[in-house]
């Protein structure tokens, strides 16, 4: 009877591994989401904000007014870009960093909505800088005559639509992230 004691002892101890495992993956999940994914957003709202703000601005300032001064409107842009360049920088790495080192679906669903919040490509081109350097570039331009005043109207309705569907996107993300890595693996749906 000795054998079916130590199998049953042994399947027990087995049976006690795989549950401190799981409950390892699931605090550590958990970890991950309040030292990385809910810090990055804390940072990445004033940011977000910033930009939604200045591209309000800008729409306020040069489409509502089409006799206002755009250097004004360039100044503006650029002491907005200039205030938030550390916090944007931080938020950018911080969500690269968590996009390459995290293999889980949501977590990198999230870094990479982050980051493609700054990167939203209008035409499709990457490369081209953060959304509100391609402003600033293209109010210079209207300034000095290489772009039309309506090719700036265009930019700036498409892009606050852009950015609102991005931020749209990574409060979603978020929100999935956060529910992946607090709550118990038996609780969730199975993806259909």
């Amino acid at each position: 009877m000795e054998p079916i004691s130590f199998f049953l002892d042994s399947f027990i101890q087995l049976a006690q591994r795989i549950i401190n495992l799981e409950k390892t993956k699931r605090e550590d999940k958990q970890q991950v989401f309040k030292e990385i994914i809910e810090p990055l957003f804390v940072q990445l709202q004033p940011v977000a904000e910033n930009y939604l703000l200045m591209f309000r601005k800008a729409r306020q300032s040069v489409i509502n007014n089409p006799d206002s001064d755009l250097s004004k409107a360039l100044d503006e842009i650029r002491e907005s870009r200039d205030q938030m360049q550390l916090a944007r920088s931080i938020v950018q790495k911080m969500a690269t960093q968590i996009s390459s080192r995290y293999r889980d679906k949501e977590i990198n669903e999230f870094a990479n909505n982050v980051l493609g919040f700054f990167d939203v490509s209008l035409d499709g081109q990457a490369g081209e800088g953060t959304i509100s350097k391609q402003l600033e570039r293209i109010v210079e331009r209207v300034l000095t005559k290489r772009a039309d005043r309506m090719d700036l109207h265009i930019f700036i309705f498409t892009s606050l639509e852009k950015m609102e569907e991005y931020w749209g996107g990574i409060g979603q993300s978020y929100a999935d992230a956060k529910i992946y890595c607090l709550s118990a693996p038996q609780l969730l749906k199975k993806p259909r």
